[in-house]
């Protein structure tokens, strides 16, 4: 593969989030999503019918995306069928932006290189997520939280209609069932996150930014109070 160097220093450059070295957090959600996809299609015997239909359809869905978003350098400029993808979904633009930070190219430290409307550094998928990308990564919270609710009310319907509840296929039910019901917190819990982002048209490093400079004015605001007291109180 391809590799750029920084003119700084002879660090690679990353150009996609499945170039090595892959990351660990990114092994543990690969591993976390194919163990309880595959799960589901074991402990579902055709019993709920449409349910493998469903169930498949959404991660095919999830699994195309997360291929798009890991292979998509976001450093490189946009097409211009690209341009029309984004454009609606999630705009980058500080003349419509609500945020009062410029979208400029960010620079990451992680992959050594300045990402087109940047988001956020995606440690799960290994790779910036910026203008290119940010669409595809939008659809995998979307699809994989679907994809296992799904798995959630299938795993319980299964669960409610076995016999034995003392078998060994009860207890791989029930930590499907629970897996699947942890996950679509979290995932939901994303999708919700980067929904009111994109109702809001601010990036995950608009907030941080912000996040942090009302930090720093509390923090000198306390820091003033502080030195101010003893002459007060003189």
């Amino acid at each position: 593969m391809k590799q750029a160097w920084s003119n700084d220093d002879m660090r690679p450059r990353r150009s996609c989030g499945l170039e090595r070295p892959l990351s660990p957090p990114q092994a543990v959600a690969v591993a976390a999503y194919v163990s309880t996809t595959a799960a589901f299609f074991a402990v579902e015997d055709w019993s709920v019918p449409g349910a493998h239909a469903v169930v498949g359809g959404l991660a095919a869905v999830t699994i195309v995306n997360f291929f798009v978003t890991s292979l998509v350098d976001p450093a490189e400029p946009p097409g211009p069928w690209e341009q029309r993808l984004c454009g609606p979904l999630y705009c980058f633009d500080a003349e419509t932006s609500t945020s009062r930070w410029v979208r400029a190219p960010s620079y990451c430290s992680l992959c050594n290189k300045l990402s087109l409307g940047m988001d956020h550094h995606c440690p799960w998928l290994n790779t910036c997520v910026g203008k290119r990308n940010y669409p595809y990564f939008y659809v995998i919270a979307l699809f994989s939280t679907f994809q296992f609710a799904a798995q959630s009310a299938f795993g319980g319907w299964v669960l409610w209609h076995l016999r034995d509840r003392a078998s060994q296929r009860a207890l791989v039910v029930w930590v499907h069932t629970t897996v699947a019901v942890i996950l679509v917190g979290l995932l939901g819990s994303l999708l919700l996150f980067h929904t009111l982002l994109i109702r809001k048209n601010i990036a995950t490093m608009d907030l941080l930014l912000l996040y942090r400079q009302s930090q720093q004015e509390l923090w000198t605001k306390g820091a003033r109070r502080i030195r101010v007291a003893p002459a007060e109180a003189v």
